[in-house]
């Protein structure tokens, strides 16, 4: 399937307005923020580890949030000696196909994971996690991804990969700085327990055992945009890796752009693109296309929510499937 930039998307909604001359893409990234909303950010929930994560004796981070709409979640799990990062020698898209790298003499196993930085050409794997399933010696392909949704490799790029359990990952809690604080007193007064592996609390009153697994966070304002501090309780004793859980931002469409909705969703995207420019006509035939255009951009929006496609809409109505309850 071909990727469908913003100049082709373009072209087709100056056919369907009878205008070769229009040339604003104000309309069209209105309708993909307005698909984008109705889906519920689906296709732009991401999760990605942080190359640095968490080390020795540091409890302050910057989070880099440049490119995040909100953080869902944020996970934690000790850092193992294995961790790698490889240099990327070549990309291969075929069809729908899932999505090869090259790395000569990688190393690596099916069921690894890892995340991608600073990649030429194939830039939607910037940042994103992947899990591996291995060709051979120097070649895996990254599961759950469809060659067609990707652009041409240029050069360069990295792989950063580690060996951690899916169940191995704790959430971690945020909490308000009033509570981040009371957690901060509480984890201080833990002792580490060499012969049970537990944590002991002590207050005046009591004495328990506590398994010290519980992390806490607090999000507060950075040195500068687009950064964020990010303080985490008890302070690490050793490095872990962290996990964030986000949504991503709707990336402006231009010319060369690729829009960040599914392609199946870009004949939708042109409807309700040409039906945004001609209800601004004082045309009556333009307004009544208008409408018409509208109606087809929601026909078509709710074929694809009630069909196969992998999203939650959060106002069209699905039919009932008593068979999957």
């Amino acid at each position: 399937m071909t990727i469908a930039t913003g100049k082709k998307v373009l072209d087709r909604v100056r056919i369907k307005i009878k205008d070769n001359d229009y040339g604003s893409y104000e309309e069209i990234n209105e309708a993909q923020s307005w698909i984008a909303r109705k889906t519920i950010f689906s296709w732009l929930r991401k999760s990605s580890v942080l190359g640095s994560g968490l080390t020795n004796g540091t409890k302050e981070y910057d989070l880099n949030l440049g490119s995040v709409r909100s953080i869902t979640a944020i996970w934690i799990a000790k850092a193992e000696a294995t961790d790698t990062t490889n240099a990327i020698t070549g990309i291969t898209l075929s069809g729908t196909d899932p999505v090869q790298i090259t790395i000569v003499a990688h190393g690596l196993t099916t069921g690894r994971q890892g995340v991608f930085s600073s990649v030429g050409g194939t830039d939607e794997l910037d940042d994103n996690t992947y899990k591996i399933t291995l060709v051979d010696a120097d070649n895996f392909t990254l599961q759950g991804t469809d060659s067609s949704d990707f652009t041409a490799w240029t050069s360069g790029g990295t792989f950063a990969s580690w060996d951690i359990d899916d169940d191995a990952w704790d959430l971690m809690i945020e909490t308000t700085p009033q509570l981040f604080e009371t957690r901060v007193k509480e984890n201080t007064n833990l002792t580490s327990s060499v012969s049970t592996g537990t944590v002991v609390v002590t207050t005046s009153e009591v004495t328990t055992n506590r398994v010290r697994d519980v992390w806490t966070y607090k999000l507060m304002g950075g040195d500068s945009n687009p950064f964020m501090k990010f303080v985490v309780s008890p302070t690490p004793t050793t490095t872990y890796k962290i996990k964030v859980d986000y949504i991503k931002e709707v990336t402006a469409i231009s010319e060369e752009t690729v829009p960040d909705i599914p392609v199946s969703y870009i004949d939708a995207l042109v409807f309700m693109s040409s039906s945004l420019i001609l209800e601004r006509s004082a045309n009556e035939s333009n307004i009544r296309l208008s409408a018409a255009y509208r109606k087809n951009a929601l026909s078509m929006f709710n074929e694809l929510v009630n069909d196969s496609q992998r999203n939650r809409s959060g106002s069209v109505d699905r039919p009932k499937t008593p068979w999957l309850r």
